[in-house]
C-alpha cells in the first residue's frame, strides 16, 4: 500500500458526511474546481468513508484512485447545492458497493471451484 496516500491509524475514525476533518469547504457559491486542490484536501477523507464503507484493505487504494477518477470527470458538474464532502462520500459509497460486490463473488467463485474439486 503506498503510505503517502494511506492516512495514519490515528486518523481512522467513522466516516460521515460533512467537512473533511482539517479541510476548509469553499462556499456552496465558489466550489472547488481544481481536482488537485480537491485530491489534497480531501483524499483522507475518502480512504476513511471506503474503509468504513467495507473496502479491503488491499483494495483501497485502487478504490480511492476510482473515486478521484469519477471525481476528475465530474467535477464541472458539481453544482454546489451540497458541500464537497456530501458529494464525494456519494461517490465513493457507490465505488464501495462495486469493490464488495466484486469481493464477495470472488469469494463465492473460489467456494464453487473448491467444491467442484471435492
Amino acid at each position: 500500500m503506498n503510505s503517502r496516500m494511506s492516512p495514519e491509524p490515528a486518523e481512522l475514525s467513522d466516516c460521515v458526511p460533512g467537512p473533511a476533518p482539517g479541510a476548509s469547504e469553499v462556499a456552496a457559491s465558489q466550489p472547488e474546481r481544481d481536482i488537485t486542490q480537491v485530491y489534497e484536501t480531501h483524499f483522507r477523507y475518502v480512504w476513511r468513508c471506503l474503509r468504513s464503507l467495507g473496502v479491503r484493505s488491499e483494495h483501497l487504494d485502487d478504490a480511492l484512485q476510482d473515486v478521484f477518477i469519477v471525481v476528475q470527470r465530474r467535477l464541472a458538474e458539481f453544482d454546489g447545492k451540497a458541500q464537497l464532502s456530501t458529494w464525494l462520500y456519494a461517490i465513493a459509497l457507490r465505488i464501495a458497493r462495486k469493490y464488495r460486490v466484486r469481493a464477495r463473488l470472488t469469494t463465492e467463485l473460489r467456494l464453487a471451484r473448491r467444491c467442484a474439486r471435492s
